[in-house]
């Protein structure tokens, strides 16, 4: 069973977020809410992951700085991470991808768009 944290500091997004993963291929995964990346490096202490979405604006750890911490650790740099982001910003988009974001995502995120991610990340979850 997949397991997902889902860190935005709005309830609302985390909840759009996961019924997007859930249309998209994820249905039956245990999700996870954090409101900012500290939460998620909390967590990430107590149990294994296999995906991390998060979005870039959060109080006290953003995302962006989640990023560089669990891609500069060698106990989390394997765990794939989608990023989410209200703003349109191709060469942003592409920084974090070279730091080690998987994907980049505009909000609001839709199934069409997250399904050929997941499928790729997790080809034999069904």
């Amino acid at each position: 069973m997949l397991t997902i944290i889902i860190a935005d500091d709005s309830p609302i997004a985390r909840v759009f977020i996961q019924r997007c993963l859930e249309f998209a291929g994820g249905k039956g995964a245990i999700f996870i809410d954090a409101c900012n990346g500290i939460e998620v490096l909390d967590v990430l202490k107590e149990r294994k992951v296999d995906l991390i979405v998060t979005d870039l604006s959060m109080p006290e750890m953003t995302g962006e700085r989640l990023l560089v911490e669990l891609k500069s650790s060698p106990e989390y740099c394997n765990i794939p991470v989608l990023v989410v982001t209200s703003r349109n910003d191709p060469e942003r988009h592409k920084q974090l991808k070279n730091v080690g974001a998987f994907a980049v995502l505009k909000k609001p995120i839709i199934p069409s768009a997250v399904a050929p991610l997941f499928s790729a990340l997790f080809p034999d979850y069904r």
